[in-house]
Order: structure tokens, then sequence, then C-alpha cells
């Protein structure tokens, strides 16, 4: 017998078929209100416009290694990253982005 993967069907989070190939796609949404990530924002770029918020990051644990999301402030004050758990970012419960900054956030031990 003889079997073919259809792209379309094998797409997930952060992956875009185009033709019989996966290709990476990074979705980008603009935001300026307290927001929570969670599974279905992996691969997501989401870009703050407001004042000073806080966003929540999802425990690595319910999320999985190697989930990730792209945090950009483009807003006029500082973004607060709060964490769930006993989750860390550098060792640090918690981060900040200054206007302008941006950082990507993958779930996982680093070496």
């Amino acid at each position: 017998g003889t079997s073919a993967a259809n792209a379309a069907t094998l797409a997930g989070y952060g992956l875009k078929p185009i033709n019989t190939t996966l290709n990476t796609a990074t979705p980008v949404t603009t935001f300026s209100s307290a927001y929570t990530f969670g599974l279905v924002d992996r691969a997501s770029m989401y870009v703050w416009t407001s004042g000073a918020g806080t966003v929540t990051l999802p425990s690595a644990s319910s999320v999985g290694n190697n989930w990730f999301v792209i945090i950009k402030n483009d807003g006029t004050g500082i973004l607060n990253i709060a964490l769930t758990g006993t989750d860390t970012i550098d060792g640090n419960s918690s981060a900040q982005l200054q206007i302008g900054e941006s950082f990507v956030v993958v779930a996982g031990n680093a070496a």
C-alpha cells in the first residue's frame, strides 16, 4: 500500500501548510490589557500597545518543553511578566519588559 501525508491536516500551532510542505508561522497579535498565555499561544508573537501592564505565563509543566511565545513592548509603560507556580526566568520569579524591548520565552530547562 501507499500512503501520503496531508500538510494541512498535520499543521498545528506555529505551522502553516504551503502546498505539500509544513512551514513555520508566527501569528502576530496586538493587545492592550492583561492577558494569560496558554497552550494555544505556542509560536505566537504578542505586541503590547498600552501603558504599564501585566501578562501571565503558563506553567512550563502545563504547556510542555519547547512551547514558546515572543513578547514585545510597543506600549508607553513597563510590561510586567508574571510567572505561574515555581517557574523562573533567568532564575527570577518575574520579569519586566521596558518600552521597546522584546524577548522570546521558551518553556523547559535551559542548558
